[in-house]
């Protein structure tokens, strides 16, 4: 749940060339680690444009901001990048429609004895519940300077339909059929044009409440060169917000502290999309949607926080979403923080998250306790992490537990020395036990000791340096040794 930073003496760096990201020692990678790589990146297969425009404005004296945003990306059709179409290939593009999977022709060309790397051969495969089938593949067999007449290019197209697989580089083989993931296919590049257009408003009601709103409508051409499916490009969502925020609140002369209610609806239609990303990272953890399907989208959250002193917080929430008509989760959540000079640091959080999916028969039930505490006097400061999970999927039908279960307790005591200006001293030893699903059950799987131990200089300032080390022991159970 942390972000990291980018940096050689941080935690991780990125080789772009081969889109690879190397941690560094600090950051010490085991099962435990739950990583999340948001990115985004251009193939460049046409020359693109891109328009934008946006309009701001306010009334009652500013108590009532609103503004509207137009933005369109477009692909030029006629003017691809690095490759040329010919008249063939624009068919193919017209009658693909949307389906990136018809836009295909065949990745072989015949380049030639002693220019090749692959012969054509024939063979007969058996089909499931069918009869056996004569068929040609592709075999790379450079060395045959003779019948190696064909330059192949492979796709991957998938589990369960190719009949390929990648062995290196440039090397392909016969997996069977079906039992492969690429094909001896190119996919024909498919112009896109998305447009979108948004209007929002916030305005303050009271000097306590406020409300805030969006509406966006998209539309997204997948492929400018056919019209098939072009009625199914448009979609739109809506969100709408409340915030009731009192500060200090008094009744005969007492303080009864701050409030801050936060009431939120969103729907988003199965066919809008949106121009980037608008989803927290965590999204599917939020709120357990890792078997749903692509649907209509509603969620509907309620959050509470309370501060009876400006050192203490306690609060809850509420939420709700529904996907598609089969996909339900609940999510109830409650927190506590006190923070303060002079007093201890503690926060806690817990989470529970429920799902029902009707279309896979699953249900999930998600438990989550987060704490830590700290007290600092003088230059020493004990400490203490805590972490629970339990995540429980089973099948409506059966009711076993099914893959991706599992539990784990965590601990992690310790303590730092010094000042973090210039020097200062951390150890921390943590202790984790891991349940896994064995038998359609939650089982003790391992047993993991993390010790970390840190120093730190800063009092100097031409210099600045730290040195980590960090040892873990991990023992699994026998049942789990193979």
């Amino acid at each position: 749940g942390a972000r990291l930073e980018r940096g050689e003496n941080a935690d991780y760096t990125i080789d772009y060339a081969n889109a690879e990201i190397t941690f560094m020692p600090r950051r010490i990678l085991t099962n435990a680690a739950r990583i999340v790589v948001d990115f985004e990146y251009n193939d460049r297969q046409f020359t693109r444009s891109l328009t934008a425009a946006k309009a701001t404005g306010n009334l009652f004296s500013e108590r009532l901001q609103f503004g509207i945003m137009f933005v369109q990306e477009k692909d030029d059709r006629d003017a691809p990048v690095d490759l040329s179409l010919t008249d063939a290939d624009r068919e193919i593009l017209q009658k693909a429609g949307n389906d990136r999977m018809l836009s295909l022709k065949s990745g072989a060309d015949y380049a030639g004895p002693g220019k090749g790397q692959y012969i054509l051969v024939d063979t007969v495969i058996a089909r499931p519940n069918q009869a056996d089938t004569s068929i040609q593949i592709y075999r790379f067999q450079p060395e045959d300077t003779v019948n190696a007449v064909y330059v192949v290019r492979f796709s991957y197209v998938g589990p369960g339909s190719g009949n390929y697989r990648k062995v290196t580089s440039g090397r392909y083989e016969f997996t069977g059929w079906h039992a492969g993931t690429y094909e001896p296919v190119s996919f024909l590049p498919m112009p896109e044009s998305h447009t979108l257009l948004d209007f929002n408003f916030n305005g303050r009601l009271t000097g306590d409440m406020t409300v805030s709103g969006e509406y966006s409508a998209s539309s997204l051409d997948k492929n400018t060169y056919s019209p098939i499916g072009d009625g199914e490009n448009a979609g739109h969502a809506f969100g709408l917000t409340a915030n009731y925020s009192p500060k200090n609140i008094n009744i005969a002369g007492i303080n009864f502290g701050s409030v801050d209610l936060q009431l939120r609806e969103r729907f988003t239609d199965s066919r809008y999309a949106p121009i980037g990303r608008v989803n927290d990272v965590e999204f599917a953890r939020i709120w357990n949607t890792q078997d749903s399907v692509r649907g209509d989208e509603e969620i509907r959250e309620m959050t509470l926080a309370y501060s009876p002193q400006d050192v203490i917080t306690i609060g809850g929430g509420y939420g709700l979403m529904k996907r598609g008509g089969d996909f339900r989760s609940e999510r109830y959540s409650g927190n506590g923080a006190i923070r303060g000079n002079m007093l201890p640091l503690v926060e806690y959080n817990i989470e529970k998250i429920g799902t029902a999916n009707l279309s896979a028969q699953t249900e999930g039930n998600w438990i989550r306790h987060r704490g830590q505490a700290e007290y600092s006097s003088g230059i020493f400061t004990p400490r203490l992490k805590i972490f629970f999970e339990e995540l429980k999927n089973r099948s409506s039908i059966t009711d076993k537990l099914t893959a991706g279960s599992y539990r784990y307790r965590e601990a992690i005591p310790g303590i730092a020395a010094g000042d973090a200006n210039s020097f200062m001293v951390t150890g921390d030893i943590g202790f984790r036990d891991d349940d896994s699903l064995a038998g359609g059950f939650l089982i003790r799987a391992s047993k993991d000791i993390l010790h970390h131990y840190g120093l730190q200089f800063r009092g100097w300032k031409p210099l600045s340096t730290n040195l980590d080390l960090i040892v873990s022991k991990r023992t699994f159970t026998e049942a789990f040794v193979s």
